[in-house]
């Protein structure tokens, strides 16, 4: 993103640019470049997509700039538009894509050249002026962040506006003259016959504004990233509104923007008949301010720091955070009796319904969510969140779960580590206020939120009891800013602490001066000792894959057709590696190919870590199942266990295993460390050459001859046979020759083959 400096001094106070960019650099964002242009300098910011929300504009960079550099920020003042009448436009919105929709009508107006000022700035961040309009209109969006969009009313047929999806092979001109055909997946701005816009993305040239328009409809409105993602990608127009849109940023910005170009244009564009309309808001679904809990224990764990409350509650005021220390138990407590008659709803949202309408769940979890901790939403999946506790531990806030053997009972859960079976099944909870009360959103009786005694609910109904907060534990709630989309969890908000702090005033710590023992994980180390006893034993450790074709658990998004499923052995998958492999044991030189692997299984509804150990040979006088059995007589005297699995490939359970304390008896094999190159991409050629050769003991010599004729492409060489006859001696290589650039030929090898006959025939030798 380009950024104007002159233009950020509007907002706050600025260091000269290169410690700037220096600022910016260690804390927040990249900065690619500083480049001078005229009396300006433009410094180009990388904004990922994480900070895409709020800082893909002047004032959010000019925000960050001052909760880093500690200078005030000086917000942007605009006044509400009053209205001079009531526009006639019905602004008709029939997609969920579209959170909110903002508009107003400015009749007599004045389009003409910009200012010389806006064409500065706009030529300045590598953008071109049109006219005062769509400038204002392009400039409001790179200094708040959120797009806007001008129709020229007089171009539009009809009073009604739709926000809909465009029927199938309907057409639209863009103001680039890019003729588009549509579909039904692709969401317009349409009056009563055309569209008028890419909704989001791109105007059309039907109702664009020029030098002859009078009256504009001016809008603001918030759109599905995703579906903008999509349908960028599907007509292959980026722009950037587009840009913004995907990335996500508040429907809360609309309002703001349209007040400001508003403003502009009622002073760059005005005419002494200038009137402006009431503004017209369709925002069906408003959501609840995000709020973030943590604690000063958690901020220090995280960070390795030792920060006091005080140095913590500051960052939340130069942050913009509003901000309260509660114990989180207590004020749950407290706030539940506030909402005693609020009806119920089942289904009822913790962001869009809440406080208005709860379900039992949704009740819970506003409160917490309220308070500085974020629980899951379902009560199936509280019910596994939860600390368990039993009846006599409960105090206030605790949850009490239940199955009423009414309704929709969950034995499973939904979100939360989602699969788990929960065979009592659970169907509603309520809130433990001590003294013997509970309170719960019911739809039986009124159907709203009441208090009730403990006794009221039947003992056979109860299917437990849980802790989603420790007593006294105190949090810090966070309301994060409407634009800040990216705090959302305590691990956002201890990062933004850490990062206002600067990492850079993290001191280093002697971990030797760090008094803990370091516990021996016994799974490791088995696996260690196994690892070690097999690869002594010339044995190699493969990887097969977890997702499978058949199995017993189904995943729930295959990444293939074939990969539906979580292994249930790993017998099949080493049997499809030994056949694999067993193809290219000329190019490693070997007649066995004895494989092993550690991992975990999923036979049934279990889990299981299990050991595979495989075997086969490109000699049928090889007895496999010997190799394998003489490999687990090892494991079982390193082990002192007593595996009696027999086969050319066998699977064992490591779970089953006893484990005993093994450091005082057994030590891993030292191995010599190795250099590895890369494998080949394309196939070896396999060869063979026998010869007679005068005398014994002239394997050296043949081979030097043919490893000199063969030069790079002669990867492996075997002598497979050696007999004497007549004061000769016959030797018989299996030469494999392979490229790292190409596939061999025969025309490439055959005169390789020919040139080491000719040099043994010259040597005076035989071939065979």
């Amino acid at each position: 993103m380009l950024v104007s400096y002159e233009w950020l001094k509007h907002y706050v106070e600025l260091p000269e640019p290169k410690k700037l960019a220096d600022i910016l650099n260690t804390r927040v964002f990249e900065v690619e470049g500083i480049e001078k242009k005229g009396d300006d300098f433009v410094i180009d910011i990388d904004v990922l997509p994480n900070r895409s929300h709020d800082c893909l504009s002047h004032i959010g960079i000019a925000k960050e700039i001052a909760l880093l550099t500690g200078k005030p920020f000086k917000d942007l003042e605009v006044e509400k538009i009053k209205g001079d009448f009531k526009s006639e436009y019905n602004i008709k919105i029939e997609s969920d894509a579209c959170p909110r929709y903002t508009a107003c009508e400015i009749k007599n107006i004045e389009v003409k050249e910009s200012p010389e000022y806006f064409k500065v700035m706009l030529e300045t961040l590598g953008q071109r002026s049109i006219n005062n309009v769509v400038d204002i209109v392009n400039l409001v969006m790179i200094e708040t962040g959120q797009p806007l969009h001008a129709f020229d009313a007089d171009l539009i047929d009809g009073k009604d506006i739709y926000v809909k999806n465009a029927e199938k092979g309907e057409k639209m001109t863009t103001l680039d003259g890019q003729d588009l055909e549509l579909d039904e997946e692709t969401l317009v701005i349409k009056d009563s016959k055309n569209p008028l816009v890419l909704a989001g993305i791109k105007g059309g040239n039907k109702a664009g504004v020029n030098e002859k328009t009078t009256n504009i409809v001016l809008e603001a409105a918030n759109w599905n990233r995703t579906l903008i993602r999509k349908t960028t990608q599907k007509y292959n127009i980026k722009t950037d509104s587009s840009k913004r849109f995907e990335n996500e940023i508040t429907p809360e910005l609309t309002e703001k923007a349209l007040e400001r170009a508003v403003e502009m244009i009622s002073k760059y564009a005005n005419t002494s008949e200038t009137k402006v309309s009431e503004v017209i808001d369709i925002y069906p679904r408003v959501a609840n301010l995000y709020k973030v809990g943590v604690s000063t224990k958690e901020v220090n764990n995280l960070l390795g720091l030792n920060l006091k409350d005080s140095e913590i509650e500051e960052i939340f005021d130069r942050s913009g955070f509003e901000w309260k220390k509660v114990n989180t138990k207590d004020e749950v407590v407290k706030m539940s009796q506030e909402f005693v008659g609020v009806p119920y709803k089942l289904g009822a949202s913790v962001v869009y319904d809440a406080p208005k309408a709860f379900d039992c769940s949704s009740f819970s979890a506003y409160l917490y969510a309220q308070n500085g901790l974020s629980i899951p939403r379902v009560s199936v999946d509280q019910y596994v969140f939860g600390k368990e506790i039993t009846k006599e531990e409960l105090e206030p806030g605790d949850l009490i779960f239940t199955n009423t053997g009414e309704g929709k009972i969950h034995h499973e859960t939904i979100e939360f580590l989602p699969g788990i079976e929960i065979k009592e099944g659970v169907d509603h909870l309520r809130i433990y206020l001590g003294d013997n009360k509970v309170i719960h959103s019911t739809r039986t009786g009124e159907g709203v939120v009441v208090i009730e005694d403990f006794s009221t609910i039947p003992e056979e109904h109860i299917v437990g009891y849980r802790r989603m907060a420790e007593k006294d534990a105190e949090r810090y709630v966070v309301t994060a800013p409407v634009e800040r989309l990216d705090i959302r969890i305590k691990q956002d908000l201890i990062e933004e602490i850490g990062r206002v702090y600067g990492y850079d005033n993290v001191s280093e710590q002697d971990v030797d001066s760090i008094d803990r023992v370091p516990e021996i994980n016994k799974e490791f180390e088995y696996n260690n000792i196994i690892k070690g006893v097999l690869c002594e034993l010339g044995f190699s450790e493969v990887f097969t894959g977890s997702f499978v074709e058949k199995g017993d658990i189904a995943v729930l998004k295959p990444l293939a057709e074939d990969k539906g499923f979580l292994r249930a052995s790993l017998v099949p998958l080493l049997e499809d590696a030994l056949e694999r492999n067993l193809k290219n044991a000329d190019l490693f030189g070997v007649e066995d190919i004895k494989v092993f692997e550690i991992g975990k299984v999923f036979a049934g509804q279990d889990e299981k870590m299990v050991l595979g150990i495989g075997v086969t040979s490109k000699n049928k006088k090889t007895k496999s199942d010997d190799i394998v059995k003489s490999a687990i007589d090892k494991l079982n005297e390193a082990l002192r266990t007593d595996i009696k699995e027999n086969g050319s490939v066998v699977e064992i359970n490591l779970d089953e295993l006893k484990l005993v304390d093994l450091n005082e008896h057994f030590t891993l094999p030292q191995t010599e460390t190795k250099k590895v190159k890369p494998i080949s991409p394309y196939p070896f050629v396999l060869r063979d050459v026998a010869v007679w050769v005068p005398g014994e003991n002239k394997e050296d010599e043949v081979l030097e001859l043919i490893q000199k004729e063969a030069g790079d492409l002669l990867i492996k060489s075997t002598l497979f046979d050696i007999f004497s006859k007549d004061g000769k001696t016959s030797y018989a290589f299996r030469l494999v020759l392979q490229s790292m650039e190409k596939t061999l030929t025969d025309e490439e090898i055959n005169p390789i083959m020919d040139s080491i006959y000719s040099k043994m025939e010259d040597s005076g030798w035989e071939i065979r």
